[in-house]
């Protein structure tokens, strides 16, 4: 009941100021806007604990949450500053582990990578096991993020060796996964995205981990088994952001596999009524899917949906237009292609020039 708390707690901190439990009563204020997710109010609430209160036994606690706060708003410096303001007051803290682990963060996120690391060390010497199993992995990312990837390679692996039971190890699987793709080894790359897949990890890791495995197979050549995973994530995750992608991608495998069939559907159902060049793209490759397949008729109609169904995806609207006019004259219909190639001429675009050469050479033959 934080509203009833609050009211009780600002009763004290507005007529017991000089009570000894008006700077506990302040810190609280700030733990229950911490609660409530108001955390510019829980800020300024632990920092009149440290002005108002220099000598409050709660002074610590303080320090620590509002380091806490600043680092859950994404202040970096500020969440460094209190840790360290905390860490060399109160050296012999009971949280200190907890304290330099967090600190460990801050410096991470704020770029300052080997002072993470210095911080996560002294996490792990003193803290908890829960303490050390986090510090083990702050400190793999952090060589991660000076661009030492062998060395994070050797920590990470240190860690899926020391805690296998860790929720942090289908990240760290994941890590390996992109490690190995940089480094040209696909199969490893492969082993370590299926090591996500077959364990009991859900959700958006494994949502990465099939497509990135998709990915992985396409780059290792394995065609046939790229395909069969974009089928296998478009299956599990008909909702996810990168569907339209997913789809583009399997489509962009068939035409490659000569499949015009199975391209046709992927690219059909990867549209959407969204006006913007996304679609344009997807528009003008179904249509030219379906040129592939002798199907020049249905392949214009299709060309031309581009400027007009998708008029923002501009690029994509011309080609499609020069396509469509293509088409066009070799079905005879000079006409509807002239037509088309004059609207392009009269464009300040590098197929104006082509467009009217196809006019004179149309005029000619005449």
């Amino acid at each position: 009941k934080y509203k009833e708390a609050l009211a009780n707690y600002d009763t004290v901190l507005d007529k017991h100021q000089s009570s000894r439990w008006a700077d506990y009563a302040q810190y609280r204020v700030g733990d229950i806007f911490l609660f409530t997710d108001k955390l510019d109010e829980a800020i300024l609430a632990y920092q009149n604990v440290l002005s108002n209160y220099p000598a409050s036994r709660m002074r610590e606690k303080a320090l620590f949450q509002l380091g806490s706060v600043y680092l859950r708003k994404k202040d970096y410096g500020p969440a460094a500053a209190r840790f360290r303001m905390m860490l060399s007051e109160y050296p012999d803290s009971k949280a200190r582990a907890e304290a330099d682990l967090c600190l460990g963060s801050a410096l991470f996120n704020a770029g300052d990578h080997e002072g993470a690391i210095e911080a996560s060390r002294k996490a792990a010497e003193s803290g908890p096991e829960k303490v050390k199993e986090m510090a083990a992995y702050q400190i793999a990312r952090a060589y991660y993020g000076m661009k030492k990837d062998d060395d994070a390679a050797r920590e990470f692996s240190a860690f899926l060796k020391q805690y296998p039971g860790s929720d942090l190890v289908p990240d760290v699987w994941f890590w390996f996964g992109e490690y190995y793709i940089s480094k040209g080894k696909f199969e490893k790359a492969g082993e370590s995205f299926n090591a996500i897949l077959k364990s009991s990890a859900a959700g958006d890791i494994r949502e990465r981990a099939l497509f990135a495995l998709a990915a992985s197979k396409y780059d290792e050549k394995d065609l046939s088994g790229s395909i069969e995973k974009l089928d296998q994530f478009l299956k599990e995750f008909p909702e996810s952001k990168v569907r339209g992608k997913a789809l583009a991608k399997a489509a962009g495998i068939s035409k490659s596999m000569g499949d015009m069939d199975r391209a046709v559907w992927y690219l059909k159902n990867a549209l959407t009524t969204e006006n913007n060049e996304s679609n344009a793209q997807i528009q003008y490759e179904f249509a030219e899917a379906i040129e592939a397949k002798g199907m020049p008729g249905e392949a214009a109609e299709e060309y031309l949906k581009v400027p007009y169904v998708y008029p923002a995806g501009a690029f994509w609207a011309v080609r499609a237009e020069l396509k469509c006019a293509q088409i066009f004259e070799r079905l005879g219909k000079f006409e509807d292609a002239k037509r088309l190639y004059k609207k392009l001429a009269a464009m300040d675009v590098e197929e104006s020039k082509l467009a009217r050469q196809r006019i004179e050479w149309i005029g000619g033959r005449r």
